[in-house]
């Protein structure tokens, strides 16, 4: 239940991390316990801040960290308002195939809006696959709460977490429960601890359970989290069908002894409707994938021209409707020698470089690092971003806090370590584009 390489402490090793949250404080435990698993981090000055609010796309953040579940970066729009190069897109995409969040009646996710209880409650409750058992009238009595209408979209989740013992969390008693007010940082590790300790107690419990962790205690949601299959390729070139389930992704994972440039297309067959999407990235012992590369569109094909080192890798495709048929081929491919990470080229602060993308080419690579006396304002200036996708890419030595990550072209307060750049085409048929890159301090 919780990124593997990591783990929990127990109580009697219970020692004040954080200045602000000292012994005795009341979500301390449940701060602690999760900082020490990686779910969750302070800030650069130490302190980590338990009464700021959490927003929607902070808080799918933390909760796929809690189950260790990695979402795979996209080339499309999930929601008109999830830009597919921001940070939160991969975790707030994949939550909506999963089908634990949906949109508001404008078909927007919000993510920067701050989470409110209810809204946090149901996305822990769907996330670590509880199941939503029949409610009795006996359960119902659990909860009463002036503010809380029996008809509220929420109730069947509230009743539920009281039942197994989610909630109530320190600081939430009295006669109203305030389902509207935005959850704090504090309350944000309350609720995911007591949701770990809650799971882990059912799958001590049954051992039936224990072979499907992340897939939930009912048959809804252990279909709904088994949206992914993986299979494992052998080996090389790799030259595969297969047929999608509905609109869930398939993923192909394969090894690489030696650096390789490879060419990845994968497309739908002739006589099916619709497009493909594909992301490749290299596998991490836990967390958020570091590295990776987002497929080019072409029609009803996507494209990726790559230079990888030797690691494991898995290839994804999604389509965009369901019970398509598809091909894939991974082939050794030729380079311009800016292809990946390993080929990256250094960025320095205020220096601007002119770059081009040549027909060909798909991507180039770059890096900068940043040291603790240049960690301030700055901002990732990149021209012609019109025609241009550009991702920055923090490495596993940045402490993103707060789960905020930079972004070209916007101000940002760069944390130091190293981040990688990728610079790439949104358009597969086009001309030479040329652009200019550069760090500049933000005013």
């Amino acid at each position: 239940m919780v990124p593997s390489g990591r783990s929990l402490i127990s109580g009697s090793a219970l020692a004040a991390v954080f200045p602000d949250v000292p012994a005795g404080h009341r979500f301390q435990e449940a701060i602690e316990q999760l900082q020490a698993a990686g779910v969750i981090q302070g800030n650069p000055d130490g302190l980590f801040s338990p009464d700021r609010t959490v927003n929607r796309a902070e808080m799918l953040a933390m909760l796929y960290r809690s189950v260790g579940v990695v979402p795979v970066p996209t080339t499309q729009r999930c929601f008109p308002d999830v830009d597919p190069a921001s940070w939160y897109a991969p975790v707030v995409c994949d939550a909506a195939v999963r089908g634990f969040v949906k949109g508001y009646a404008d078909g927007n996710f919000r993510p920067g809006n701050t989470v409110n209880r209810v809204e946090a409650l149901k996305m822990v409750m769907e996330v670590l696959g509880f199941g939503l058992g029949g409610v009795t009238l006996k359960d119902r009595d659990l909860v009463k709460f002036v503010d809380v209408s029996v008809s509220a979209w929420y109730s069947d989740y509230l009743v539920n977490a009281y039942r197994m013992g989610i909630l109530p969390i320190p600081g939430q008693s009295g006669a109203r429960f305030e389902p509207e007010m935005g959850l704090s940082r504090g309350e944000a590790a309350a609720y995911i601890w007591n949701a770990i300790k809650v799971k882990l107690d059912q799958l001590r419990q049954s051992s039936s359970a224990a072979s499907s962790v992340s897939s939930g205690s009912g048959a809804q949601s252990s279909q709904r989290s088994s949206v992914q299959t993986v299979f494992d390729v052998p080996t090389y070139p790799i030259n595969v069908s297969g047929k999608f389930t509905e609109k869930m992704p398939m993923a192909y994972r394969f090894t690489f002894t030696e650096a390789k440039v490879v060419s990845v297309t994968t497309r739908l067959q002739s006589t099916q409707q619709g497009k493909i999407r594909c992301t490749l990235f290299k596998q991490e012992p836990d967390d958020l994938p570091f590295e990776y590369y987002i497929g080019v569109q072409d029609g009803n094909t996507c494209h990726l021209l790559t230079k990888l080192s030797p690691g494991t890798y898995q290839l994804q495709v999604e389509p965009t409707i369901a019970n398509v048929t598809f091909t894939a081929e991974v082939n050794t491919g030729v380079g311009d020698g800016n292809d990946g990470f390993s080929e990256a080229q250094p960025i320095y602060f205020n220096t601007p470089k002119n770059y081009s993308l040549g027909r060909a080419n798909l991507q180039n690579w770059y890096h900068f690092t940043v040291t603790a006396s240049e960690g301030q304002l700055q901002t990732l200036e990149l021209t012609n971003a019109q025609d241009l996708t550009c991702i920055i890419h923090p490495m596993s030595n940045v402490d993103i806090f707060g789960f905020e990550y930079p972004e070209c072209n916007h101000s940002y307060l760069f944390p130091p370590g190293t981040y990688y750049v990728g610079v790439g085409r949104r358009n597969y048929d086009g001309d030479q584009e040329s652009f200019t890159i550069r760090l500049v301090p933000s005013l």
